[in-house]
């Protein structure tokens, strides 16, 4: 399923109307991710399956990207959970490329669908300003 989901316009303003009193630091990277890929101005959704993926990238008409956003793969059931909703979405989409954001994690993976690449949010800030 195809769906939306309500991200904050700035991340100074999530912490400050966040109940907790710990910040939560994965929330605060997807948010980040969210207002980068806006500011490209990419039609974003959300795919809620049986796996999830945190953005849907369309280009017109066409799927153009899937990005996860997790702060940290160095456990292996969150490596594979993240790598497992990108893989279901590249075959449905017919996508060879899946990219997980990362705080610090930085590796590529080949699967069956193609490539998943795992980047630190600051590389591929970076990329996306140069436009690459």
């Amino acid at each position: 399923m195809i769906c939306r989901k309500v991200y904050a316009v700035d991340n100074g303003l999530l912490l400050v109307s966040s109940h907790r009193f710990s910040s939560d630091r994965g929330k605060l990277l997807e948010n980040a991710v969210f207002l980068d890929l806006r500011r490209k101005g990419c039609e974003i959704y959300r795919l809620m399956d049986k796996k999830e993926v945190d953005f849907l990238i369309w280009d017109g008409t066409e799927p153009a990207g899937l990005i996860n956003v997790c702060l940290d793969v160095s456990f292996a059931s969150t490596k594979a959970r993240e790598v497992d909703g990108l893989r279901r979405a590249m075959g449905y989409f017919g996508l060879d490329r899946g990219l997980v954001v990362t705080l610090n994690d930085s590796e590529a993976l080949t699967v069956d669908e193609g490539g998943i690449e795992f980047l630190p949010y600051r590389i591929w800030a970076l990329q996306r300003m140069k436009g690459t």
